[in-house]
C-alpha cells in the first residue's frame, strides 16, 4: 500500500512515470502467492548495515524501534538491500554521474558475492526462503528508488536504479528492463523539474 501511494505521489509530478512499476509489482505479487512466508519469528524490522556495530571481533545490533514478529526473509532482504544501496552509492556521484559500464559491472559482481556470502551464512544458522528473500529485497530496492524520487536526489536515485536493475536481472524477474538507459536520462529530468 505504501509503495502504491508513493508511486501515485511521484506520478502527479512526473506523469511519464505513471504505471512504470506496475509490471514489476504484479510479478512480485504473483511470486509471493506461489511462495508463502515462513513462520514468523522475532525480527529487527529495519535491519540495515547501519544497525550493525563491529568492535574488536564482536558484533552488536542497535535501533530496535521496529522490533516485531516477521518471516526471516524480511530482515535478511532488508540487510542485503541496504548493502546494495550503500555499495551502489559509492559508485554514483552525488550529481548523478554514472560510471562506465565496466566499472559498474565489476562493482555489482563483487556486491553480489558479498550478498550471497551473507545469505549463505544466514542459511547455515537457520532456515530462510531464498524466494522470499528475493521478493522482499525487490520491494525494498524499489522503495529506495521511490524515496529517492520524492527527495529529488539524483545520486541516490541513480544508485538505487542501478541496484534494482542489477537485482532484477540476476533474479530473472524482468530481464528486458532498460533501467540503465532510463537512469542516464534522470539527471536531466531533475534539472528540468
Amino acid at each position: 500500500a505504501e509503495i502504491h501511494a508513493t508511486i501515485e505521489r511521484i506520478a502527479r509530478r512526473f506523469p511519464g512515470l505513471s504505471g512504470v512499476a506496475a509490471p514489476l509489482l504484479a510479478r512480485v505479487a504473483d511470486l509471493a502467492a506461489q511462495h508463502p512466508a515462513d513462520p514468523a519469528r522475532p525480527s529487527h524490522g529495519t535491519f540495515r548495515p547501519a544497525q550493525v556495530l563491529l568492535h574488536r571481533g564482536r558484533v552488536g545490533f542497535i535501533d530496535f524501534d521496529d522490533f516485531c514478529q516477521a518471516e526471516p526473509a524480511l530482515d535478511v532482504a532488508r540487510f542485503r538491500a541496504g548493502v546494495r544501496d550503500c555499495w551502489m552509492r559509492t559508485h554514483v556521484a552525488a550529481d548523478g554521474t554514472i560510471p562506465s559500464p565496466e566499472a559498474t559491472g565489476a562493482a555489482t559482481t563483487a556486491l553480489e558475492a558479498a550478498c550471497e556470502w551473507f545469505l549463505h551464512h544466514y542459511e547455515a544458522a537457520g532456515h530462510v526462503s531464498r524466494e522470499r528473500v528475493m521478493l522482499w529485497e525487490t520491494v525494498d530496492l524499489l522503495t529506495d528508488v521511490l524515496h529517492a524520487w520524492t527527495r529529488m536526489s539524483p545520486g541516490r536515485l541513480l544508485a538505487g536504479m542501478l541496484a534494482l536493475d542489477d537485482h532484477l536481472r540476476r533474479c530473472g524477474l524482468i530481464a528486458d528492463l532498460e533501467t540503465l538507459a532510463v537512469a542516464r536520462d534522470v539527471g536531466s529530468r531533475f534539472r528540468a523539474a
